[in-house]
């Protein structure tokens, strides 16, 4: 009995070995990656869920640099880390590494310096946690609220951008105008009797007219420019940088191609569909209101001119 007490005070031997098997049988049975590296960064050790993660037993990870497991890419920035880990600032990064199998998963690590009696750093240890289904629901959730901004700003008949959309970017191009003394210019668009041709021909047939202006004023424009389904048949288009001169060029571009498109064609009655224009350059000291309005006046006097035309009136 004294014998056994003088083990239990004295832990080496069978009893120190008991104590290692428990604390390493301890470490394997943890679901999270434990390991150890010297100041190289080669693992010195790793338990058994290394295995479970990425694919490799631990004797094929000890020995080996931790950067052959990461993915190309995050090789950079995880040494980084690491250095910074080694320095005794002690960090959790997120990163990609490659499975035995050439999987790309990503993993969450924290690591810390551990030390010798004499205080030199010997390495790093620390713990690894696969999150790579926590990523992918994150990935899925950010998609989602993009999916959602967009459709909030989309048209769902023609694809275009919305007027909710045209009046934040309007309001947005006209302080910049105002800011830099640039010039900006403004179409307003609108397909003349539509009513009528709605109630004749029905609304599907209407939509696709409305989709096919919105493509033909989508290609027509320059790339700076952007197309808006302002309402009903109302278009509008926002043209940075550009005189009323230069928009009017853009107007005939769009009344051309609207003139030669099959879909505005009415062959049984001998005549096709047409569009007004009406073309705005801004004034730096009015509101956006205002310059909303005087294309939409402009757009009104096409009409009255005998419709199919384009109207740009500076006031």
């Amino acid at each position: 009995m004294p014998e056994q007490n003088d083990r239990a005070l004295d832990p080496t031997g069978e009893t120190l070995r008991e104590e290692n098997n428990r604390y390493r049988n301890l470490l394997d049975n943890i679901r999270d990656v434990v390991y150890t590296t010297d100041t190289r960064g080669v693992v010195t050790y790793v338990n058994a869920a290394v295995e479970r993660i990425a694919g490799y037993k631990s004797a094929e990870v000890i020995g080996r640099s931790f950067t052959d497991f990461v993915y190309e890419k995050d090789r950079d920035d995880r040494l980084q880390h690491f250095l910074r880990a080694l320095s005794g600032e002690g960090n959790q990064t997120e990163y990609r590494y490659v499975t035995k199998s050439g999987d790309i998963r990503w993993v969450v690590t924290t690591g810390f310096v551990y030390t010798a009696e004499d205080g030199t750093v010997e390495g790093i240890q620390g713990v690894l946690t696969d999150i790579t289904h926590l990523k992918k629901m994150q990935q899925e959730l950010e998609e989602r609220k993009r999916r959602y901004a967009r459709l909030s700003i989309t048209d769902n008949v023609t694809g275009l951008y919305n007027s909710r959309h045209f009046d934040d970017q309007l309001e947005e191009e006209m302080g910049r105008c105002r800011r830099y003394g640039h010039p900006l210019s403004l179409l307003m668009v609108d397909i003349d009797d539509f009513k009528s041709y709605n109630d004749t021909y029905g609304h599907i047939e209407g939509n696709r007219v409305l989709k096919e202006l919105g493509t033909i004023m989508g290609t027509a424009v320059r790339s700076v420019d952007s197309v808006y389904r302002y309402g009903g048949d109302e278009f509008t288009v926002i043209l940075p940088e550009a005189t009323g001169e230069q928009a009017m060029v853009v107007a005939r571009r769009i009344m051309d191609t609207v003139r030669e498109s099959e879909v505005f064609a009415l062959p049984e009655q001998g005549t096709h569909l047409s569009i007004s224009i009406g073309v705005a350059q801004s004034i730096p000291t009015e509101e956006k209101a205002e310059f909303i309005k005087r294309a939409d006046m402009n757009m009104y006097d096409a009409k009255a001119q005998g419709k199919h035309g384009i109207s740009f009136r500076h006031r």
